[in-house]
């Protein structure tokens, strides 16, 4: 559910975030909840600016980043900040109609969801390992932001996966970047493949890492067993302990 872009004032001034003009509030609660009839069992729900954008970048699509996310609501693009939500009373929600220029989309829906609780449970890799990743910042998010909307996720098995070693030990490394074809007949999977070669290209450079695969995989080819092994890569890898600090 997406609030309208203009609120009234009584109510727009009464919220912690105050929208400017354009931006929405995306309704965070299970769909059972917000119709819940008692509003002593459910008295709030969460509220999550959303604020326009002229095109995604792909660093931030598909819930890659656990602090920021950018998505497509039909042709309108969005950006959301996890630090911009908030708790609100539900009683509001009655005094508004959902916006009628945008309709809100499941499998954005969906995204978002799951974007909120990879906050909380996301794998956390070793200091050292982000560390190593760092000295190709610049080249991972340009390939990134040009490439990163074309594929669903990007799983890696980082071994050791927790472990800090030194500067003389490599962390061996596997990748799948996961793509999904939406016609039998696309090009989907070459381009994949050699998007794959470049992004493998990239994380050689990075010392420190040895790149055991660095694979092109259909959404369909992942299954539970995998996902026992393999684990998201959160590209907002940047915050990792200064060394000085540990």
């Amino acid at each position: 559910m997406l609030l309208p872009e203009q609120l009234p004032s009584q109510i727009a001034t009464s919220l912690p975030l105050q929208p400017e003009r354009d931006q929405l509030f995306y309704v965070l609660t299970h769909d059972c909840d917000l119709v819940q009839e008692n509003f002593e069992k459910e008295p709030f729900v969460e509220l999550l600016l959303i604020t326009p954008v002229s095109v995604v970048d792909g660093n931030l699509t598909h819930g890659k980043n656990s602090r920021m996310l950018e998505f497509t609501i039909g042709v309108s693009c969005f950006r959301a900040s996890c630090h911009d939500r908030f708790q609100a009373d539900r009683r509001l929600l009655a005094q508004l109609k959902p916006s009628e220029a945008h309709s809100s989309d499941p499998l954005v829906c969906d995204l978002i969801c799951h974007w909120m609780a990879k906050r909380y449970i996301r794998p956390a890799f070793p200091d050292t390992f982000n560390i190593h990743l760092n000295r190709e910042d610049r080249a991972i998010k340009r390939f990134l932001k040009k490439h990163g909307s074309d594929f669903e996720q990007i799983y890696i098995d980082c071994d050791p996966p927790s472990n800090e070693l030194s500067e003389e030990v490599d962390y061996k490394l596997r990748i799948w970047l996961v793509f999904w074809e939406l016609e039998p007949q696309s090009n989907a999977p070459l381009l994949a493949e050699k998007l794959a070669v470049q992004f493998e290209d990239i994380i050689t450079n990075c010392p420190g890492i040895e790149v055991i695969e660095c694979l092109a995989i259909r959404e369909a080819q992942v299954n539970l067993a995998h996902l026992r092994i393999m684990s998201p890569w959160d590209f907002d890898f940047l915050t990792y302990r200064e060394l000085d600090d540990c």
